[in-house]
């Protein structure tokens, strides 16, 4: 009777934590790296993880390779909706200014030729011949530079991305 009642408690033990594995949130990072622990914020550029009672990391958005949430009723999510939106606005906000950072010398080069010029026709020669080749420096500053860098950004619209698909508000 002892026997069986320990094999009953050992199996009972043994259900009890493998049911318990897989459920718990997980951050992939691009290093290969695994965190576990639970989702309690985010920004647009960072994740909030407790990974234990009494501790809560910071995780910069851009680290992060995918996301895995355990699952959740609709009324227990640990961030809400509106914080995930602000956060995700900001971050392709971000992405956008970094891709449009180039384009804006070009134009505001192309806008100060066309200014010089009028100037020009006017009969302002000097300031017409100044701002056109102010204008002409700037567009050509920004025809040469290369194309900026915006992975960072990328990463951290993506991040958000699928931490959306995860709680339902991408689809």
């Amino acid at each position: 009777m002892c026997k069986r009642l320990s094999r009953t408690i050992t199996a009972f033990l043994l259900v009890a934590m493998l049911s318990t594995i897989g459920w718990a949130d997980q951050l992939f990072l691009r290093d290969d790296r695994v965190v576990e622990g639970t989702i309690v914020g985010v920004t647009a550029e960072h994740v909030l993880f407790r990974t234990a009672p009494d501790l809560v990391k910071s995780i910069a958005l851009d680290r992060v390779r995918n996301v895995s949430f355990a699952p959740r009723e609709e009324d227990e999510l640990p961030i809400t909706y509106m914080e995930w939106e602000r956060s995700m606005a900001t971050a392709r906000r971000r992405l956008d200014g970094c891709r449009l950072g180039r384009s804006g010398l070009i134009g505001g080069g192309l806008l100060f030729v066309g200014g010089g010029q009028y100037l020009m026709w006017v009969g302002e020669q000097t300031l017409g011949g100044l701002l056109t080749g102010m204008g002409a420096i700037v567009s050509l500053f920004g025809v040469a530079s290369p194309p900026p860098d915006c992975r960072e950004h990328v990463r951290r619209v993506e991040a958000l991305t699928r931490i959306g698909l995860e709680f339902g508000w991408v689809y």
